[in-house]
């Protein structure tokens, strides 16, 4: 009797690290960027793309990061200082102005529309990084 109580419960054990390890493998993970385009699907519908908001295709920066239902984070290497900047002032006219703080690397913001949900924005641009095979780059946290 015992010995099948075991047997039992591990079953039930392999069964819930397995729904556990599905659901975290679940998200979308972007290694290696270019991808069609990061606005297409969950929370990234609130960004404008880089290539609206830069005239640039998303094609010339390398990405990497995650997007889901809930949060979006992304480094975007090869980005220069003014691009960054141009980035904020688009997030600002797509709606990322409640409770905004800015500075020259730095852009925290709510969306107009998604304020009650909680939905953040920030922005940071990195001139130099520890790696020096990377180039400056943006970071991009939705959540």
């Amino acid at each position: 009797m015992k010995k099948a109580i075991k047997i039992i419960m591990g079953i039930v054990l392999s069964i819930v690290l397995l729904i556990i390890l599905v659901a975290v493998l679940s998200r979308t993970y972007i290694h290696v960027g270019p991808y069609k385009s990061w606005e297409e699907r969950g929370i990234g519908v609130l960004l404008p793309s880089l290539s609206d908001a830069l005239g640039k295709s998303e094609e010339e920066f390398y990405m990497e990061g995650h997007k889901g239902s809930s949060s979006f984070v992304m480094d975007v290497y090869g980005i220069n200082y003014e691009d960054y900047q141009k980035y904020v002032d688009a997030v600002m006219e797509s709606g990322f102005t409640m409770e905004y703080y800015r500075s020259d690397d730095n852009f925290h913001a709510y969306h107009v529309a998604a304020f009650f949900k909680s939905k953040r924005l920030s922005l940071h641009w990195f001139k130099e990084s520890n790696n020096p095979y990377r180039p400056p780059y943006m970071s991009v946290w939705l959540t």
